[in-house]
C-alpha cells in the first residue's frame, strides 16, 4: 500500500506540468451506458470523431460519431449477412472513401457516405467482410 501511494505521489509531482496543461476536449459518448471504447479516429471529411468499441452486456456494438458542433450519433453496423456486429471494435480508421472496422479474421469496409449520413439508431451494412489476407478496396 505504501508503494502504491508513493508511486501516485511521484507521478503527480513528476508529471505536474502535463497535468497542469491537460484539457478534456470532450466526453466519451456512451461511457455511462456500458459502452467500452476501444478506438477512435478523426474523420477529416467533416472534422468529426468516430468511436468504436463493444457493449459490456454483449449486445450489438455501436459506433459513435461526434461532429465538430458536439452532436453525437449512435449507430450500428450489420455484417454482410445482415446479422448485427457485436465484436470487440478494437480498431477503426478512415480514408476519404471508406471506414475500416476490425472484426474477426479481417475487417469490415463501410462506405464513408453511409457513415457520415447515418441517423441515430440506424444500421450500416458493409457490402462484404474483407479477410486480412485480401487487399482492401482503394
Amino acid at each position: 500500500l505504501i508503494a502504491v501511494v508513493a508511486l501516485n505521489i511521484y507521478m503527480r509531482v513528476a508529471f505536474a506540468p502535463f497535468f497542469d496543461r491537460a484539457e478534456s476536449p470532450f466526453d466519451i459518448p456512451g461511457i455511462n451506458t456500458g459502452f467500452v471504447p476501444q478506438a477512435l479516429d478523426h474523420v477529416e471529411a467533416d472534422d468529426s470523431w468516430l468511436f468504436s468499441g463493444y457493449m459490456a452486456d454483449h449486445s450489438p456494438s455501436p459506433l459513435y460519431r461526434r461532429t465538430a458542433d458536439g452532436t453525437i450519433t449512435k449507430f450500428y453496423v450489420s455484417l454482410p449477412d445482415g446479422s448485427p456486429y457485436d465484436g470487440h471494435g478494437s480498431a477503426i480508421t478512415t480514408n476519404e472513401q471508406y471506414a475500416y472496422l476490425a472484426c474477426e479474421e479481417g475487417y469490415l469496409v463501410i462506405p464513408m457516405d453511409d457513415l457520415l449520413f447515418a441517423e441515430d439508431g440506424a444500421s450500416c451494412r458493409p457490402p462484404r467482410r474483407w479477410m486480412s489476407t485480401s487487399p482492401p478496396p482503394s
